[in-house]
This record gives structure tokens, sequence and C-alpha cells, in this order.
């Protein structure tokens, strides 16, 4: 999960219809990738014109989960201006002594 004090909206205003914008955020929550992340952003600008800042922004968050999905990254909070993160637990194989 990501917890960063950014607004990640996509605006009434920039995608009027609500079903339209309940699509977008669906297919931002499923999107694995950054090339498909990218690809959502290219839709977007072809149908709606240039993002606000606030769809930048979600752009940039749902770019950095895929990545830190890649990465083995649980969680990403950032507080007092520092980036703190926490690994996904991972099996380690323990050696047994002969």
């Amino acid at each position: 999960s990501l917890d960063l004090p950014l607004d990640i909206r996509l605006p009434h205003d920039y995608i009027p219809e609500e079903t339209d914008r309940l699509h977008f955020y669906r297919r931002f929550a499923a999107a694995c990738e950054a090339s498909e992340v990218e690809a959502l952003a290219k839709e977007m600008l072809d149908r709606f014109g240039a993002p606000p800042e606030t769809v930048l922004n979600l752009i940039e968050v749902v770019k950095l989960r895929s990545l830190c999905l890649a990465k083995g990254v649980a969680k990403v909070t950032l507080s007092d201006g520092l980036a703190l993160w926490r690994a996904t637990p991972r099996c380690i194989p323990v050696r047994r002594a002969a």
C-alpha cells in the first residue's frame, strides 16, 4: 500500500461521466505494469485532453505501486519528508548445522 499525502482523484470536471471515472479507477487499480499505466494515461489524454495535477498524481502513484510490487515492497509511507518502506516478507531457508 502507498500512504502518500497526495490528491489522486479523477475530478468530475475532467471526466464528467461517473461511469467513465469508475471505469478508469478500476483499470488503474488492475494495472500491474508501468506500460499499462502509460497506455491508460494516453487514452485519457486522447479522450479528455491534458490532465489536471490530481490525475498526474494518480498516474505517478499507480506507476510507483507497480514498481513496488515488482521489487517486493509491501508499503510506502511519506511522513515528515521521509519515505519509509517495508519489504514483503520472504521465506529465507535456514541452514542446519551438520
